[in-house]
């Protein structure tokens, strides 16, 4: 993604250059400088979007490490009883599962 950055960055400041430089007899300053304008437009759009996708995902992040250390502190409590081939919460009585569906006393998929 930076290779996009230095591209359009390359183009918007070739294009500023063109428009104040000896260029801008053959390109026309009037061109180069929105020309410029919309490169640095897209560069910022596309940083406003990976910014705003980039929180999404550490908002993501936050909701399922909180997820994984409730089913992770659940797991730290369970007993096995190999008589019945349950899985239970010693704190919760009646609450036994078979041990093939654990994930669901877990509370994980």
């Amino acid at each position: 993604m930076g290779g996009i950055f230095a591209f359009l960055g390359f183009l918007a400041l070739f294009y500023l250059i063109a428009g104040i430089g000896k260029f801008s007899e053959y390109y026309g300053a009037f061109y180069c400088f929105p020309i410029a304008a919309f490169f640095f437009a897209i560069a910022i759009a596309i940083t406003i979007r990976k910014q705003k996708a980039a929180t999404r995902l550490k908002a993501k992040y936050a909701i399922d490490r909180a997820r994984w250390e409730h089913a992770r502190d659940t797991w730290n409590e369970l007993y096995y009883c190999a008589r019945d081939d349950v899985v239970f919460l010693p704190n919760q009585a009646g609450k036994c599962v078979p041990a093939s569906q654990m994930s669901a006393l877990l509370g994980w998929p």
